[in-house]
């Protein structure tokens, strides 16, 4: 069954990873993954690290923009979903997966 938070969520990514949205994800993840402090911390470090690329002028290349929702947005979403599921491997696997998508922008 999925939370407010949960679709709340999977809007915003659906929308678009842009710093609003971000920085909106990186507050809700702290409730979305609330039960999982590593789960938490790393989601949060990741959309804290994707939103400060934002900071100097609230808007990222194109390129870039379309990129990290390329990659990033299906990891995420698999994240967000895995919450739902109260299994700590699932959780843990799903950001482990968003975690390696995260590096590959690099």
């Amino acid at each position: 069954m999925s939370t407010n938070t949960q679709r709340e969520m999977r809007e915003l990514v659906v929308r678009g990873l842009t710093g609003q949205n971000l920085r909106a994800l990186r507050q809700l993840a702290e409730t979305q993954f609330r039960r999982e402090p590593l789960a938490r911390s790393t989601v949060a470090a990741i959309l804290k690290a994707l939103a400060d690329e934002y900071e100097d002028f609230d808007a990222v290349p194109t390129e870039r923009f379309q990129r990290v929702n390329d990659v990033i947005r299906e990891p995420l979403l698999a994240a967000i979903d895995a919450c739902d599921s109260g299994s700590t491997s699932r959780i843990l696997a799903a950001v482990e997966v968003l975690q390696a998508a995260f590096e590959s922008l690099s």
